[in-house]
């Protein structure tokens, strides 16, 4: 990172290093990322470019703007695939997956590296999250219940994880 001649100069060490190594750089999976459109240098040819708000890193967006959108309306859309799922389960087994592998371990990589407080999407997901595990326990869930679900299951609770914080009031 950094101003775009610094970035080109370090481009060019990689690829010159690499050539006694035995390694490549392949242009066409890397990306250059700027706020403005200014890396013409001929060393970024075959780059994607990338503007600030669509960059994304390991699944998760690097900032505030379209590609932490994406990201977490494709969160949304997977826990509404996999809550649709649960439910054709037997309530044990689905309240397990939930804890595992369905409900916060989709969306805690994007919460621990994205600045997405307060984001619409994560009402949402919660909101997704409430209803299935409504459908799950088959008993309706009012507001004292949701919190009491989200404690560990040491407490008395069910472990599941709300995302958005703004949902914990009673």
């Amino acid at each position: 990172g950094g101003p775009a001649p610094m970035v080109a100069q370090a481009v060019e060490d990689v690829k010159r290093l690499g050539v006694p190594l035995g390694l490549m750089l392949n242009c066409s999976k890397c990306e250059i990322i700027e706020e403005h459109q200014t890396a013409d240098q001929d060393v970024f040819r075959g780059f994607i470019s990338r503007g600030t708000s669509e960059a994304s890193l390991l699944g998760a967006p690097l900032l505030i703007g379209k590609a932490m959108d994406d990201i977490l309306l494709d969160r949304c859309s997977e826990l509404a695939r996999g809550m649709s799922r649960l439910c054709l389960l037997e309530a044990h087994d689905a309240l397990i997956l939930l804890h595992a592998a369905v409900g916060h371990p989709t969306i805690m990589n994007v919460l621990r590296a994205a600045p997405c407080v307060d984001h619409p999407s994560l009402a949402e997901f919660d909101s997704l999250l409430r209803s299935g595990l409504t459908k799950i326990v088959s008993c309706e869930l009012d507001n004292l219940a949701w919190i009491q679900a989200g404690l560990p299951i040491r407490d008395g609770g069910l472990g599941v994880v709300r995302v958005d914080l703004k949902g914990n009031e009673v």
